[in-house]
């Protein structure tokens, strides 16, 4: 988790959780809306490498309907929660995690693949 900086929701996917059933697990955890696994879609991938011990596969999926008010549910991890129009998002780029801004403005594109932190 970065200090400062507007993230998405993300999480690690359980043992014996698919990446949809994770994501709504995610959702709800952090934002205590409901949302079904059927009305997720596929934006893309990203491989990072951290550093020689660690790797993530970064993916990103967007969902267009919810159930519930979104609200802070880890109020030791976040502290704000902020709705912002695709169009307003390049003045916030240097705020945004930038693999995250990188999927954001694939929305409504083919999906995405990126590798960050290779040589």
């Amino acid at each position: 988790m970065l200090a400062n900086v507007w993230d998405c929701i993300s999480g690690h996917v359980e043992a014996q959780e698919t990446v949809r059933q994770a994501m709504v697990r995610e959702v709800y955890e952090e934002l205590g809306i409901q949302i079904q696994a059927d009305d997720l879609e596929f934006v893309g991938l990203t491989h990072l490498r951290v550093d020689d011990e660690t790797t993530y596969y970064n993916i990103y999926l967007t969902c267009n309907r919810f159930v519930g008010t979104p609200q802070i549910m880890e109020t030791d991890k976040h502290d704000d929660l902020k709705w912002v129009n695709l169009s307003d998002l390049p003045a916030m780029a240097d705020e945004i995690v930038q693999n995250r801004y990188h999927a954001i403005q694939h929305l409504g594109q083919p999906p995405f693949y990126s590798e960050e932190g290779f040589a």
